[in-house]
């Protein structure tokens, strides 16, 4: 269920879990009709192995600023403390400068297989790939569920 902020609309997709790491299709018939009919996007867990995950994230940790108190979220004008706009220094184009499995995590069999059932066609060619951050404080509201 989405999380709804009792002061305004918004709300904060949750992820949907993708299919079995065995599984030959990363995605069920019903996420890629929500794909397909809906925003554009999903929100999933576990599109890749856990360890996959990990030694990626181990490569990025250094390359985007963090929010610790050493480093404290950057400010924009009318944003408060969040990247809510494309800023160059907010991505990374690929082959990043992170290491190979992050390089590695773009052409993953399971993240082009996914693609491909969004697609509908395994006729792809990969034109460009960006790694994200963004930033932001957790919310002053206490969140609850619908």
């Amino acid at each position: 269920m989405p999380a709804v902020s009792p002061l305004c609309d918004s709300q904060w997709a949750v992820p949907t879990p993708a299919q079995p790491l065995e599984s030959e299709e990363v995605l069920t018939a019903a996420q890629v009709a929500e794909f397909r009919q809906g925003a554009g996007y999903l929100v999933l867990d576990g599109v890749l192995p856990p360890e996959i995950v990990a030694a990626a994230r181990s490569e990025i940790v250094g390359l985007f600023p963090d929010a610790s108190d050493d480093n404290p979220l950057p400010q924009f004008a009318g944003q408060g403390n969040m990247i809510s706009e494309r800023r160059p220094e907010q991505f990374l184009f690929y082959p990043f400068d992170a290491g190979p499995v992050a390089n590695a995590v773009t052409v993953h069999p399971r993240i082009l297989r996914m693609c491909a059932q969004l697609l509908g066609t395994r006729d792809m060619r990969i034109q460009q790939s960006e790694l994200w951050y963004v930033l932001a404080q957790p919310p002053p509201w206490p969140l609850r569920w619908t």
